[in-house]
């Protein structure tokens, strides 16, 4: 972006790749205990239960993702440091790749953010507005997966 070439071309590649697997290893975990039932927003889980002990190596896995992840941005900010640094400006300016067939002319409202920050403000409406609004309505208590054994509960143990 500043006219500075890639320092390495090979780290910047092992870190596109580093990102790509460490999220695959981090979030294909989540999605496969998501679907054995596992809640979402629960601060800890007791794997002592029967029904949360298979989801513990699934969370250990994507634990490994978020390292793989760690690393990848590591890497990242060591590539940009290294080509910072590194040699001076290239010679000659970038040049870009031009449009096959470039647009004779775009309408102004599709060139100012009014347009798209109206679309924007009514998607998160549609999206986000029936929760919310269920938040304010309902006079019930958070629902949440209570982690307790049947034994604590049959035994009327709070």
């Amino acid at each position: 972006m500043r006219g500075k070439p890639l320092r390495s071309k090979v780290l910047a590649r092992w870190q596109l790749w580093l990102w790509f697997w460490g999220m695959m290893i981090a979030t294909i975990p989540w999605h496969i205990t998501g679907l054995m039932g596992q809640p979402r927003r629960v601060a800890v889980f007791d794997y002592s239960d029967p029904f949360v002990a298979p989801m513990g190596p699934l969370v250990i896995i994507s634990v490994v993702g978020g390292a793989i992840l760690l690393l990848s941005a590591i890497l990242l900010i060591t590539v940009l440091v290294r080509s910072q640094i590194g040699e001076r400006r290239l010679e000659a300016p970038l040049r870009y790749a031009l449009a096959v067939n470039p647009p004779r002319s775009v309408p102004a409202s599709l060139n100012g953010f009014a347009l798209w920050n109206t679309i924007l403000l009514v998607l998160m409406l549609f999206a986000y507005g029936y929760p919310i609004g269920q938040f304010f309505v309902l006079k019930s208590s958070v629902p949440a997966y209570e982690v307790t054994r049947s034994s604590t509960i049959a035994a009327g143990v709070r």
